[in-house]
């Protein structure tokens, strides 16, 4: 990825993280691969989004909608944690 295709995706995605939509900084930015290369994903900017560098270290071996549904399962277990106080 070249610096106009990063600063072009930034501009894309609002300078906010794809996953969480947290405000991206050049201290939190990170770039990683929707489908990972090690799941077949593609080298290609297509296949590229930047997150926030807290999300990237538990995105970077998942997909997205592997990413997502640990995140329902935490969500709903916080919920019935509290609902059980």
């Amino acid at each position: 990825m070249k610096a106009h295709d990063f600063y072009e995706l930034l501009e894309k995605q609002g300078f906010c993280c794809a996953l969480t939509g947290a405000p991206l900084t050049p201290v939190n930015v990170s770039i990683i691969h929707k489908i990972p290369l090690r799941r077949g994903g593609l080298h290609q900017l297509a296949n590229t989004q930047l997150i926030d560098s807290r999300i990237a270290k538990i995105a970077k071996e998942l997909t997205y909608e592997e990413l997502l549904d640990i995140c329902r399962q935490i969500h709903l277990k916080s919920k019935m944690d509290k609902e059980n106080v």
